[in-house]
């Protein structure tokens, strides 16, 4: 990102078996996720529902080439776009005492980060 040390990366992929909105939920629902990212997380849980769509998480994501552990606090939302066959997950840092850092990790700040599914 221009004037940042911020990394910007994007990846895209196929998801085969699933339509958008299954995709969706598999990358929404955090006891799902943690049976197929065990590579990444160390430990996620919602902190708080904000709506149906909306909730404050924590996460910590193990230490990779050297690095140490970092961890996250969150909010992510999902929303169904317009056209009715995409749909979105975004998540952006926020600072809340209910979050602490949890040492040894380094807290991590997510400035934007998501995925979006549709039929491609």
């Amino acid at each position: 990102m221009p004037g940042s040390d911020a990394e910007m990366i994007r990846a895209s992929g196929t998801v085969d078996g699933l339509n958008a909105k299954e995709a969706c939920q598999a990358l929404w629902d955090i006891n799902h996720r943690r049976e197929w990212d065990k590579a990444n997380i160390a430990e996620w849980r919602v902190v708080r529902s904000i709506d149906k769509t909306s909730d404050l998480h924590y996460m910590r994501c193990k230490g990779m080439f050297g690095m140490a552990e970092r961890d996250f606090a969150d909010i992510r939302r999902w929303q169904k776009l317009p056209d009715q066959e995409t749909y979105a997950i975004v998540f952006i840092a926020v600072d809340v005492p209910e979050v602490p850092e949890e040492l040894p990790a380094v807290r991590a700040e997510t400035l934007f980060a998501g995925q979006v599914g549709g039929i491609s």
